[in-house]
């Protein structure tokens, strides 16, 4: 790889020493604007060009807002909350430092790699400080990056102890390099290199990015669910797409700002939000309660007179789980007080649900075994079923809901 002399796509620009550019503040203030919140705040998972479409969108996990809701919504609002670092219009300051100490003679070649790094949309300026034996025409450093070589370095002026350089590696030679997200550079010393205690070199590089596209992230809503966004991220602008593709909703935010305030969904279905800038931010996205028409949210607490074997005390609920979906049924306990709900599943066994019994405070009061759950509740109380799949699992199902009569009714 480091034998032969491979040019580069344009020529390199000696420069002299001048301001770096300005990298971003990573640890500028990513705190959700609104309150507490029982779940923890979720990272970008597929940061860089991984969900630049609609299609390869990153769900949301959603958990509920704090105190517990109230249920005059539905079954309360739920919030997600996720730190990204935007990668779309605008362009993204690339700024790295990689050191590598150790000997450095001989002819050996050592390498100092960079990962998750944008695309570039500009030069890049790289400032390389080396400690190595480079006093004469014949001692010089090789700069390599994947292969093209970047030019010789201290063929002149180099001395034995603390060299200097600074250069610019064109927007085409990093774009090139950059493509899958890693750029590895790599010094090598001429033969006439003698060994010198304590040699090391860093790599200093900065650029401007942005080329890729911009952060999408997806949600459901049911129809006439409503949803607020608010980003933390001082230059980022953020759209909210329908299920058609449709841009519903654009703001650019100041930091902090409420983007979208209690939009309604027409119709039921996946939304996306696109997020595109140039700093890391923190996106919150809280949907209204579940109502108590339609699924998921069906309502189920009143008899139903002549559903199943067992007369107006057998009750019915169908539903689907899609990809994050928690489905929330609402329950009133008969006078027997004896609750016993059954799923069942188009693909037979429905051990692949997770059934959960919440009393009107919020509380875990029962757990299933396996399809089946099985309660003592409060005569008169509304209780609230929540349905989700086992380790993720999705696909339709069906409840069978037996409220036995109370002794002697």
């Amino acid at each position: 790889m480091y034998d032969a002399l491979t040019p580069c796509p344009s020529a390199l620009e000696p420069l002299e020493t001048r301001q770096l550019l300005s990298a971003l503040p990573l640890d500028a203030s990513l705190d959700a604007p609104v309150g507490a919140l029982p779940a923890m705040i979720e990272q970008e998972s597929l940061n860089g060009p991984a969900n630049d479409e609609p299609a390869a969108a990153e769900a949301l996990t959603f958990g509920w807002l704090l105190p517990w809701p109230s249920y005059e919504d539905g079954f309360g609002s739920q919030v997600a909350v996720v730190e990204g670092q935007s990668d779309g219009a605008g362009g993204v300051a690339f700024s790295g430092v990689r050191s590598v100490i150790g000997p450095l003679y001989d002819g050996m070649t050592r390498p100092a790699v960079y990962a998750d790094v944008p695309a570039p949309s500009s030069d890049g300026l790289l400032r390389l400080t080396a400690k190595a034996d480079l006093g004469g025409d014949a001692k010089y450093l090789d700069l390599w990056l994947e292969g093209c070589h970047l030019g010789s370095l201290f063929q002149t002026g180099g001395v034995t102890g603390i060299n200097n350089v600074q250069i610019v590696v064109p927007m085409a030679t990093l774009a090139a390099a950059a493509g899958d997200g890693v750029l590895e550079f790599a010094v090598q010393t001429s033969q006439a290199v003698a060994y010198l205690s304590g040699s090391f070199f860093s790599i200093s590089l900065e650029y401007e990015g942005g080329s890729g596209g911009a952060d999408f992230y997806r949600f459901d809503l049911q129809a006439g669910q409503s949803v607020d966004l608010s980003l933390t991220g001082a230059t980022v602008e953020t759209e909210l797409w329908g299920p058609d593709m449709t841009v519903l909703s654009r703001a650019a935010a100041m930091d902090g700002s409420l983007l979208v305030a209690g939009f309604q969904a027409a119709v039921g279905g996946t939304y996306y939000v696109r997020v595109a800038g140039s700093s890391p931010y923190t996106l919150q996205v809280v949907r209204s309660g579940l109502s108590e028409a339609g699924e998921p949210g069906e309502t189920i607490g009143a008899p139903l007179p002549g559903q199943g074997p067992q007369g107006d005390n057998w009750q019915s609920a169908s539903g689907t789980l899609t990809e994050g979906d928690r489905d929330y049924y609402a329950l009133a306990a008969p006078a027997s007080g004896h609750l016993s709900v059954q799923a069942s599943s188009p693909k037979g066994s429905a051990t692949w649900l997770t059934m959960t019994l919440y009393d009107s405070a919020g509380n875990v009061v029962a757990t299933s075994k396996g399809p089946h759950l099985k309660y003592d509740a409060t005569p008169g109380e509304t209780y609230y079923l929540e349905v989700t799949g086992l380790d993720g699992a999705l696909g339709d199902y069906s409840l069978d809901v037996l409220t036995p009569k109370a002794k002697g009714k």
